[in-house]
């Protein structure tokens, strides 16, 4: 990742978590080309399941945002990784 985008983040007081290990026989990102494939994200912090359940059901829209967050966030790290 640019120190550019990093110092974006950092602007808005973003901190990204630490990248996940793989917690299954997988590959956690793949780059093709201009791509980079990322696998096996979730709401995960500190290693944890932060969410579970289904959004309308169990989840509300806010707890939907926060993983979408969450998850955005574990990507980006991922990638720097």
């Amino acid at each position: 990742m640019t120190g550019r985008i990093e110092q974006r983040l950092g602007e808005r007081g973003i901190v990204l978590p630490p990248a996940m290990r793989a917690m299954a026989n997988y590959v956690p990102y793949t780059v093709t080309g201009r791509h980079v494939w990322v696998a096996g994200q979730g709401p995960f912090l500190d290693g944890k399941l932060h969410y579970n359940g289904r959004l309308g059901e169990s989840l509300t829209i806010d707890d939907g945002r926060a993983c979408a967050r969450i998850v955005g966030l574990n990507v980006l790290a991922q990638v720097k990784a």
